[in-house]
């Protein structure tokens, strides 16, 4: 029988190659981002991520610095307590996928870039920036609509997971 440790180990690397994979992000903030989602509780020092994960302070405190920096943990402290906390923040998965925002308008520049480029040349030359181009400008112009129905409707639906889950 696999230890309880063993299994939230497991699961934070494989959260870990996840993040690594689609978003770029380090094995190792992924795998801290995997531990503080199963984390009870959710609250982590540094050495509870160290031990935690069986890695070193170092490793755990240059990731801990690259996710303070992207926005998806947060640092908090305890009254009469010298230790930092850290923990996901709240609609952590909204941000990380819009903040994709400055990458989609990034490739629409780029497709344009190209296209200017092809200029006088035939149009099937420039099929595959005119489909970029147009696929990143529907998804830059949809993505506001996408934000305000999140916005509104997420409450619900994380009650409804809350209700649903609820043990």
């Amino acid at each position: 029988m696999i230890h309880e440790d063993q299994k939230v180990r497991e699961f934070a690397a494989a959260f870990g190659e996840h993040m690594a994979v689609e978003h770029q992000a380090s094995a190792m903030a992924g795998r801290v981002m995997g531990f503080l989602l199963v984390a009870q509780p959710a609250e982590r020092t540094i050495d509870d991520l160290a031990t935690g994960l069986q890695v070193s302070r170092g490793a755990i405190s240059m990731a801990t610095k690259d996710l303070l920096q992207l926005g998806l943990i947060e640092k908090t402290a305890r009254p009469r307590d010298r230790r930092r906390y850290y923990c996901l923040k709240r609609n952590v998965w909204a941000r990380l996928y819009l903040d994709q925002r400055a990458n989609f308008r990034d490739h629409l520049e780029m497709a344009e870039r190209g296209l200017a480029l092809l200029k006088g040349k035939p149009v099937e030359a420039k099929q595959p920036l005119i489909e970029m181009a147009a696929f990143f400008r529907f998804v830059t112009e949809a993505l506001p609509d996408f934000v305000a129905e999140w916005e509104k409707k997420s409450p619900k639906l994380i009650a409804d997971l809350e209700r649903r889950y609820a043990e």
